[in-house]
């Protein structure tokens, strides 16, 4: 609740001074940035002498009396100077079709994956390395802070002679030479002060200078929203860094290969993984035990049939939405550019995505049949509600995208997650033929669709679906169930997974597969058109064969884990999916090597899908499988948000619009950066090259 309030205090606050200023704007958005510096320099003893004087209840309270009392204040004169035209589109998210804005992004989360390291671990290094005290360790946070603070107010000097752009480039040069030359090399208490003190002052540059740049590229009517966007890099950025930075300490740099504490949790998931709880809340919405059922028996195949159905509806209407976008963009909105309208569908995958934590937890805390049912409730009220505001794009947003992918995450995570609790020898098939359900769900529903839209319109068929999803999800959810619960505990979200470098590797591979996943999918069509000279049902068929080689991959792949092993599998699929794309794809314009490629990809695609809950399920248990695969969906949602933007962004600014190559590139090489990082997995599991894992 704290940080939904910090965000419309912060955005305003970076943004506003952009608007009033123009030779000084470096220099007045650092002095606004310093804040942030100056504030952990004071509150930070201010509070500990609270909580030692008063208590934390009391510190609590005086801290959020204090804020209210000079937030409103300070709110009175936080006025724009511009103001906004009204228009229907809320956000404008064609600028991830700027490459410049990509750029950015793309620094932005580097940036930021990186800034924490020095932050978090400088001290500790100079205690348990350099033999310094601890109030040494203290007293370098409390110089980086200062440094900050100084760097952030000086850099908007500099960079009223030098230029916004050239400051911020030599920042964040400056920042990596402390870290690599001052740092790295050394382990006195000298360098080290100078370390934090160069640091803490290129870093404090880099953090205030990002909004004046953005306000040089794209003007400062729209500073604000813009700077919002950009601030999800900082989300991925923070999300990765100090947990990856601390997993390569303690897999990497120490003498065990996992931490003691994650050995522990692993121990005591695996160990009691058949035990039934002892903590069960005796509530009609809790989870219930069916350990008295057998695995792979009668029930365990109707959980894989409840979820087949539920994701057949969840991640077919996220397949079939082109049909809505190509009757949106000719008929409804024909003055809304493709690029806003696409973000309808994107919204969709990634908010399911987004959701995935949440989903596990209610998984793990509530009845996953009531999960459920609530999941299909919402996405057919979406849909519903989506019919009766199809007249603006926004309120399509809100509805067919946003409220529908929050609906679909409470169905997708028990569904792909639930199975591998019922089935040991063939787990991998029946991910396959629950996640396969996505597949068929595209191949007819997009086919379903169009034939709505055209015979009663884009309402009716938003309506029809919606309630179909709704009475299908209904029957189906009640035979979601768990077969075991899991113990109560104080944490909601067991985050010392992030600690593992195993989970890390999966989920930076999972970004780099999702990020390459949909630049075929979106591509192949429109490339057999226009380069090939192909009608426009040869690119829709090239969708329709993409799908059924999907569905066939989910289902295939299981059988094949089954006897190779399923990492083994995982990392092929990764690098034929990558060789299909780089080896029919690239180099030919013939239709042949087009259905070829779309068969090969569509396969291996599928299994690279399907066989990731599965690996999670070996290498952690089934105990925590649901908030475990909802963590790992933030991947996806990542590589969604960045990887189809940044395809196009290529093809319209590298390629003029018809060069498909960069594209195509950009796709083969992140899938095979996608396979190398689960060949490294593989390698971490077992060294032998011939065993099967």
């Amino acid at each position: 609740m704290f940080a939904v309030g910090a965000s419309l205090v912060f955005i305003p606050a970076v943004s506003m001074p952009a608007q009033w200023f123009t030779k000084n704007r470096a220099l007045a958005v650092g002095i606004v940035v310093a804040g942030s510096g100056i504030g952990g320099l004071w509150l930070t003893p201010a509070t500990d002498h609270m909580i030692t004087e008063l208590g934390t209840a009391w510190a609590l309270r005086i801290t959020g009396i204090i804020v209210f009392a000079v937030n409103s204040v300070a709110s009175l004169f936080m006025r724009n100077r511009l103001v906004v035209k009204s228009r229907e589109k809320i956000v404008d998210f064609s600028i991830f079709r700027d490459i410049r804005f990509l750029f950015i992004f793309g620094g932005g989360i580097c940036g930021t994956a990186a800034y924490f390291t020095p932050l978090f671990s400088l001290p500790s290094f100079a205690i348990q390395v350099s033999g310094k005290s601890d109030d040494f360790g203290t007293n370098l946070i409390t110089i980086i802070n200062a440094a900050s603070t100084v760097g952030r107010i000086a850099t908007g000097q500099v960079a009223a002679s030098l230029g916004n752009i050239n400051t911020l480039s030599m920042c964040t040069c400056l920042a990596s030479l402390s870290v690599l030359v001052l740092w790295l090399p050394f382990q006195s208490g000298g360098t080290l002060v100078a370390c934090a003190i160069v640091y803490g002052l290129f870093c404090g540059g880099f953090i205030g200078l990002v909004p004046v740049v953005m306000a040089e590229l794209w003007g400062i009517q729209r500073i604000a929203t813009i700077i919002g966007l950009l601030y999800i890099a900082n989300f991925a950025g923070t999300m990765i860094g100090a947990p990856s930075s601390s997993a390569l300490l303690d897999n990497v740099g120490a003498c065990s290969p996992v931490s003691t504490v994650l050995q522990d949790d692993m121990l005591s998931v695996n160990s009691v993984s058949e035990q039934p709880p002892t903590d069960v809340t005796p509530k009609w919405w809790a989870s219930k035990s069916l350990e008295h059922k057998p695995i792979e028996g009668a029930y365990a195949w109707t959980v894989v049939a409840s979820g087949f159905a539920m994701l057949m509806f969840a991640m077919g209407c996220v397949a079939s939405y082109g049909s809505y976008q190509t009757y949106y963009h000719l008929h409804q909105f024909p003055h809304e550019p493709t690029s806003t309208l696409s973000w309808i569908g994107t919204f969709q995958f990634a908010i399911l995505n987004m959701f995935g934590i949440p989903a596990g937890i209610l998984c793990e805390r509530f009845d996953s049949r009531l999960v459920t049912f609530v999941g299909g409730l919402i996405m057919g009220a979406s849909l519903i509600i989506a019919s009766f505001c199809n007249n603006s794009v926004w309120k399509l947003m809100i509805t067919q995208g946003f409220m529908f992918g929050m609906g679909a995450a409470l169905m997708y995570i028990p569904a792909v997650s639930m199975p591998a609790q019922w089935f040991t020898k063939h787990r991998a098939l029946a991910v396959g033929i629950v996640i396969s359900g996505s597949g068929i769900g595209g191949l007819w529903l997009t086919s379903a669709t169009t034939h709505m839209i055209t015979q009663l319109g884009t309402a009716w068929a938003l309506r029809i679906t919606g309630i179909i999803i709704f009475a299908v999800n209904s029957v189906a959810s009640l035979f979601m169930r768990n077969r075991l619960v899991v113990k109560s505990r104080e944490k909601i979200v067991d985050f010392t997974i992030l600690r593992d470098l195993r989970f890390l590797l999966i989920f930076c591979g999972s970004v780099c597969g999702t990020l390459a996943y949909f630049t075929p999918l979106f591509m192949l069509p429109s490339f057999a058109i226009q380069v090939s000279g192909k009608s426009d049902d040869f690119g829709t068929n090239l969708l329709t064969i993409f799908n059924a080689a999907s569905t066939v991959g989910r289902i295939a792949t299981g059988q094949v884990a089954a006897s190779l092993g399923n990492i083994n599998t995982l990392s092929l699929c990764g690098l034929i999916a990558s060789l299909s794309v780089l080896v029919l794809w690239l180099p030919f314009q013939s239709g042949g090597t087009l259905v070829a490629c779309a068969i090969v990809y569509g396969l291996f695609c599928g299994g690279f899908v399907g066989l990731v809950p599965v690996v999670m399920a070996e290498l952690w248990g089934i105990q925590r499988i649901a908030t475990i695969i909802g963590l790992l969906y933030i991947s996806n949602f990542i590589g969604t948000m960045i990887g189809a933007p940044s395809s196009s962004a290529l093809l319209d600014n590298v390629g003029g619009g018809t060069n498909y190559k960069p594209s195509i590139i950009f796709s083969g090489v992140f899938m095979m950066i996608a396979f190398l990082f689960f060949a490294v997995l593989r390698v971490s599991v077992n060294r032998s090259l011939i065993a099967k894992v």
